[in-house]
């Protein structure tokens, strides 16, 4: 048999009295499969969230252009609004605010 292997011994006692030992061993093959088994798991998992992060993002990405049409323009030049901006004002939440500081 080659390769490692890998022991541990453990006292059975009795109110401070040696009983005995307990001895496992195993071989570094078993150790070695199962470490592989968990990396693959591990990696299955990342994979899982990197591909629901992923799938929960992409939507957020579309829908802050209409926010962004409305949103003011940066300090020192004029509010303007694009030509077919709906009127928001009735909503009362962010959307509306942005709406109601476009040039109308």
């Amino acid at each position: 048999m080659g390769g490692l292997v890998i022991s541990v011994a453990v006292p059975v006692q009795r109110y401070k009295q040696v009983l005995g030992a307990v001895m496992l061993s195993t071989g570094s093959g078993e150790i070695e499969e199962e470490l592989r088994t968990v990396r693959l798991e591990l990696l299955r998992i990342f994979g899982r969230v990197a591909g629901d992060c992923t799938s929960l993002a992409l939507p957020c990405r579309y829908d802050r252009r209409p926010v962004r049409r409305l949103a003011p323009p940066p300090s020192g030049s004029r509010p303007r609004c694009p030509r077919r901006n709906p009127d928001f004002t009735a909503r009362g939440d962010e959307i509306g605010e942005l709406s109601v500081r476009c040039e109308r």
